[in-house]
């Protein structure tokens, strides 16, 4: 009986043993399925956070560009109310239309004295707008007074505009100087740039994005308490990964999760879990197959052996620890990462990776984190065994046991050294010359206020040097764009050599270059490196295109004695530069305070020039040209005149410099030609011999506007002969440029139109290069004229132009004749024609008619 029973209950021992075998396994294999499970659900959320970071980093820079874009835009409207006060009608238009053409995110550009919009560009579809009071609207008021109290932009919106539609709103804040020429000091008023949001955030990536689903918060700029700027408004409900970007007067956050969303994945959701799990039900049945201890231990084993190759095929680095935090496992990806192997590290805690980037207080709340909620995520700093410091995106969990015990703490991390280096490239775009090196206008701002503040704490002085070269135009039109990029890297080149470790060079712009000369202990110690920075220039450049020669003229400005701030010293740089170049180039001047006031009056005259434009006031006069020989009528030189209403008729010496600089001779010169045209159609219709009518042509007129079909317009508008004109250039124009210039001359001849050249002699032109031009006279200085037949130089170089010009088959007319003496001199040497105070002074149009009539009287 007893053996009976045995031998039925040794059986279902041995059925019972092996189905709890078979369960043992099956959870051994679901536990290890869970871990796996686990970090390859926080693998793949790393993995794509890490992606998300990195693209909306480069959406990030994008936005940037795009605002600052609009930001600068204002800035010229800006600047030149603070310094002129109220502008023009006309002014503001012209310039809101330029930068709203240079800019198509700009919708509006407000001009509003005493925060009432006085005028809009454009007006077209947004007059409802024009009379508006800010204070009437609280939802714009708060923006505008938030400006007036910081006297910087400040970012407004999106808002609904009283037009219609929304936009946001760049209120710039305006503040009259107390040196500009208003007159006035004080708040002003601002400028409001109204930028269409759908398609600012259109281009800086925030729409349309195929990779992502990004929304940006910050109404007003007031960043995670501001309403929704625009986006996906689901985003931030969703934990995405956010960044900051400055805006005028705060900043907006930005938030992003893939356009498929988060991996969402749970641990039993991974395939290593479906893996782990099979393998679990195959050890199982292996096991209640067998029912042997020995096999549940193999089976066990090679689950774990899976487990392990798993992990050790990862990219991403694995580190397990036990609950005291000491090292038990990592992965191949972890020494290919950090450079240790798993021998150097076991037994040893993660701090051996410790770079002492962040503080204790950062690893403090770091363990709060995992402790209280089980996981930490972010990016760390961490070491190589190298030495070499690298950023990591790492997670950390908490692996606990069933009675809620730590047994594990498992870290998983991805180096992110390569969006580091991204993020680090754009931010040198933005403030590196790309062509150069050298640092741009932002970050030449940056270190001069640097420079200050350490001068005014160590008691030193800075100078700020502002180079232009001289000549690099000529070498630029002429040989190319790539040879001038080539030019300005040697330049930049030899900028750096003449200077110490300390100073900075920098490229502000085309071939604006400048220098910072720190820790200075009196301006004067300036003086031998400006003269290493002249000497170093002036040498031949030798380059792709061949060999190249320029000059630099340089201005300087030094803290504290030639402005107390950033802004002052180079507006005051500038304005000695522009005395240097003025001063015969390739030399340099010091700031003198009487230089502000030349620039002033040059801003001034610049500004009433384009009012003048605009009104027309300018008047063209006429001298009579004759004979030498015969002393018969030939024709007349067309010279303008300025008619201010204030300051009455000014001579062409006061105006005609700035506006060639300004290029304002370009609408000027238009001018001439048209009123030239109208009188010609006059006089020739009422049957008057007007002979040829010579018309000055500057420089900018050749070089970058369409002077021949400007010429061929008014001869077809005016039903005039071609041969009514004469063209006449400076040699110097010429020689700037010589293929262009010559290309423009014989296009003028093609349209039967006659050139000169006019004052002769005073420029550095090759004869045998003016023989290969299309002209036909040449006109002799009245600096050679003034003191004939007394002056023996004066009468070598007549003699050498008269005879020169007709060895090279031009005529020969003479400028300034006021004596009967000069006449005769010039007669018998042989010279052609001439003009001056001896036969008729300059007349307005009207008496030049008169004049005409009468002589066509006595010769009838």
């Amino acid at each position: 009986m007893p053996t009976t029973v045995a031998n039925r209950l040794v059986p279902a021992f041995h059925r019972w043993l092996s189905w709890l075998a078979a369960a043992a396994v099956l959870l051994v294999g679901t536990a290890v399925g869970l871990v796996l499970g686990s970090l390859d659900a926080a693998r793949a959320l790393s993995e794509a956070r890490s992606r998300t970071i990195a693209e909306l980093a480069t959406v990030q820079a994008q936005l940037d560009g795009v605002l600052k874009q609009a930001i600068v835009g204002g800035d010229g409207i800006v600047h030149l109310i603070q310094h002129q006060g109220d502008l023009p009608p006309h002014l503001f238009d012209a310039m809101a239309k330029q930068t709203i053409a240079d800019q198509r995110l700009i919708r509006t550009i407000a001009y509003a004295p005493n925060n009432v919009i006085a005028r809009l560009y454009p007006l077209q579809g947004n007059e409802k707008a024009l009379g508006l009071d800010y204070r009437s609207i609280p939802e714009q008021w708060t923006t505008v007074e938030r400006a007036m109290q910081s006297g910087t932009p400040v970012l407004s919106g999106p808002v609904s505009l009283v037009q219609g539609g929304r936009a946001v709103i760049i209120r710039a804040p305006v503040v009259l100087r107390e040196d500009g020429i208003s007159g006035r000091s004080g708040y002003w008023g601002s400028v409001s740039i109204a930028g269409n949001i759908e398609t600012i955030l259109a281009d800086g990536g925030v729409t349309g994005s195929q990779a992502l689903r990004i929304a940006v918060r910050g109404k007003d700029g007031r960043g995670e308490e501001g309403d929704l700027v625009g986006g996906d408004p689901g985003v931030f409900a969703d934990e995405p990964v956010k960044t900051r970007l400055g805006v005028p007067g705060g900043y907006w956050v930005l938030a992003a999760t893939p356009m498929e969303g988060w991996p969402r994945m749970a641990a039993f959701e991974s395939q290593y879990f479906v893996i782990a799990v099979l393998n679990s039900l195959l050890l199982a049945w292996l096991a209640n197959l067998l029912v042997a201890r020995v096999t549940e231990r193999k089976r066990s084993h090679d689950a774990l052996q899976l487990a392990s190759t798993i992990v050790e095929s990862t990219a991403d680095g694995v580190v397990v620890t036990d609950p005291r935090g000491n090292i038990i496992a990592t992965n191949p990806a972890f020494t290919e990462i950090t450079g240790y192997s798993a021998d150097e590290v076991r037994g040893r805690t993660p701090s051996v990776l410790k770079s002492d980037r962040q503080e204790e207080d950062f690893y403090g709340q770091l363990w709060a984190s995992i402790l209280t909620a089980g996981e930490w995520q972010g990016e760390i700093w961490n070491r190589r065994k190298s030495g070499e410091v690298y950023p990591e995106w790492l997670t950390i969990s908490a692996v606990r046991g069933s009675g809620g015990e730590i047994r594990n703490f498992v870290g998983v991390f991805s180096d992110i050294s390569a969006i580091k280096r991204t993020q680090a490239d754009l931010e040198r775009l933005a403030h590196f010359d790309p062509l150069t090196s050298l640092p741009n206008r932002v970050l030449f701002h940056d270190r001069v206020q640097h420079a200050l503040e350490r001068a005014q704490r160590y008691g030193h002085r800075v100078g700020v040097l502002l180079l232009d070269l001289d000549g690099f135009k000529t070498i630029n039109d002429s040989l190319g764009h790539p040879v001038g990029d080539q030019l300005l890297q040697l330049v930049a080149a030899r900028l750096g050599t003449c200077v110490r470790v300390e100073d900075t060079v920098a490229r502000l712009g085309g071939d604006e270059f400048a220098v910072i000369l720190s820790e200075l202990g009196d301006g004067a110690d300036a003086i031998e490196v400006i003269r290493r920075i002249l000497a170093a220039i002036q040498v031949p450049f030798e380059m792709a295109g061949g060999t190249g020669m320029v000059t630099s003229s340089i201005g300087v400005a030094v803290f504290p004695d030639d402005g107390p701030n950033v802004t002052e010293l180079i507006r005051n740089a500038d304005a000695a530069m522009y005395e240097a170049k003025g001063a015969g180039r390739n030399t340099y001047r010091f700031y003198q305070r009487n230089m502000t006031a030349e620039a002033q009056k040059r801003l001034h005259t610049e500004s009433s020039l384009r009012r003048a434009i605009d009104r027309k006031e300018f008047e063209v006069w006429y001298q009579p040209q004759f004979s030498l020989v015969d002393g018969a009528y030939l024709g007349a030189e067309a010279l303008v005149r300025w008619r201010d209403p204030e300051r009455g008729l000014i001579p062409p010496g006061d105006f005609i410099p700035l506006a060639e600089r300004s290029g304002l001779v370009i609408p000027l010169g238009e001018q001439v030609l048209e009123q030239v045209g109208a009188a010609a159609r006059r006089w020739l219709d009422e049957g008057l011999e007007i002979g040829r009518i010579g018309v000055n042509v500057a420089g900018p007129q050749i070089d970058r506007s369409d002077i021949v079909a400007t010429l061929r317009a008014v001869i077809e508008h005016w039903r005039l002969p071609p041969s009514v004109f004469e063209i006449e250039i400076t040699e110097t124009v010429i020689m700037e440029n010589p293929d262009h210039g010559r290309r423009v001359l014989n296009d003028i001849m093609a349209l039967g139109i006659t050139t000169a050249i006019d004052d002769f002699g005073t420029g550095y032109s090759s004869l045998a290069y003016l023989k290969r031009l299309p002209i036909g006279t040449i006109k002799l200085d009245r600096a050679f004229v003034n003191d004939l037949p007394d002056d023996p130089s004066d009468i070598a170089i007549s003699r050498a132009v008269i005879a020169l010009g007709h060895s090279l088959g031009f005529k020969v007319i003479a400028e300034g004749i006021e004596t009967e003496a000069q006449r005769r001199f010039l007669r018998e040497e042989g010279c052609d024609e001439g003009q001056g105070y001896l036969f008729a002074r300059p007349m307005p149009a009207a008496e030049f008619g008169q004049w005409l009539r009468a002589l066509s009287t006595l010769t009838s």
